[in-house]
């Protein structure tokens, strides 16, 4: 409607969500549909990865300005067992996410089960998206991994800022916020080496093939056996990183340019 009576408009992208293999071919049909008039009717339009911000641009010839979401930057808390699973300090690794292929956890699994570790492997995230394949996630588990389901707030605060180390499986991504949210506290990070897990973590995180098995269990045995001092190194740099990219001041510095460069743009144009 804003768009239909002339007034100024901004679109933000989050994900490229025709990307997820749920989507059948009408739905995804009609999320490019949606996607390219968000882009081709707004006045601007932000994107919150680099990535997605390039090939938008490239798609609809139009200038998409990055701005990416923002994390807090927490000290880390106590170790209280918020959970209630009898997990240790520095005795667990963590991947958070929703229930679905993309985000490979069905292939963390799978390199789980050639660890020879007494570490737990806790696997955060809501269930619900599709039933079928969290079931076959619970029936390839074995007894070190830990399902607590949806976690928020202070308990999933402590899971970030207690676990040895955070590893993202992900085949598909946007901006990957758990990522963030982990270096934030200054974990160190595994990842799969897709290019938008690359956009955020950079040089600093460890790296294995998505998708690969056999690389994922290399790189797990490589973290488990990092020592502290190499572990805290790591850590502090992803720290670091996200306080120069991602931290809210950062982000709202941008996000108030955009908006005044706006502005100052619809004045000269009322048009635009």
């Amino acid at each position: 409607i804003p768009v239909i009576v002339g007034k100024v408009t901004v679109s933000t992208v989050h994900a490229l969500d025709y990307r997820q293999s749920k989507w059948g071919r009408v739905a995804k049909h009609l999320l490019h549909k949606g996607e390219s008039r968000a882009v081709r009717s707004a006045s601007a339009t932000i994107a919150v990865s680099k990535l997605m911000a390039e090939e938008l641009s490239s798609k609809y010839s139009s200038k998409v300005v990055y701005i990416p979401n923002g994390a807090t930057l927490r000290e880390t808390p106590p170790f209280k067992d918020l959970l209630g699973s009898g997990i240790e300090s520095g005795r667990f690794i963590l991947t958070v996410g929703r229930f679905i292929v993309e985000r490979g956890f069905d292939t963390l699994l799978e390199a789980w089960s050639e660890i020879n570790t007494e570490m737990k492997l806790v696997i955060v995230g809501d269930e619900r998206f599709e039933v079928e394949y969290a079931r076959r996630l619970h029936e390839i588990a074995d007894d070190r991994v830990i399902f607590p389901g949806y976690v928020t707030g202070e308990r999933l605060d402590e899971l970030y800022a207690h676990c040895a180390f955070y590893i993202l499986p992900s085949l598909v991504e946007g901006l990957p916020i758990s990522l963030i949210e982990a270096m934030s506290f200054s974990r160190p990070v595994l990842i799969s080496d897709i290019p938008e897990n690359l956009e955020v973590a950079g040089k600093i995180g460890a790296v294995f093939r998505g998708g690969d098995k056999i690389d994922l269990a290399r790189g797990v045995r490589e973290m488990i056996a990092l020592d502290d001092g190499a572990a805290s190194r790591m850590g502090s740099l992803g720290r670091k990183r996200v306080e120069d990219e991602y931290s809210w001041d950062s982000v709202a510095e941008r996000t108030e340019k955009f908006y005044l460069s706006l502005m100052n743009r619809v004045k000269k144009h009322p048009r635009t």
